[in-house]
């Protein structure tokens, strides 16, 4: 199996993954922010989950934007709008 077929692999797995929990949710609660925080925080595994998102997210622009400056190359806004519309899992392995 090909590096670009591992990519694929991971993004697909990226995207159906996590939004096999968050739609059942979303159907259930509809967009309820107050209660996503909540359930967030309930513990402090799911924090430490939450919080290890937020700083691979934060750290994915970081790369994002130093590896597009360093091999001057375009391509970043996919990644970009994959991480704030769809996720990390999906966005990391779709900016190569």
């Amino acid at each position: 199996m090909g590096l670009k077929t591992v990519y694929i692999v991971l993004c697909v797995a990226g995207l159906v993954l996590p939004y096999s929990q968050f739609i059942p949710s979303l159907v259930e609660h509809r967009l309820n922010i107050n209660l996503l925080l909540q359930e967030m925080f309930v513990s402090r595994i799911p924090a430490f989950l939450a919080f290890d998102v937020l700083i691979s997210a934060a750290a994915l622009v970081v790369f994002i934007y130093g590896e597009n400056s360093r091999i001057a190359r375009g391509g970043k806004w996919l990644s970009l709008v994959a991480l704030v519309t769809l996720g990390v899992a999906l966005a990391l392995p779709l900016f190569p």
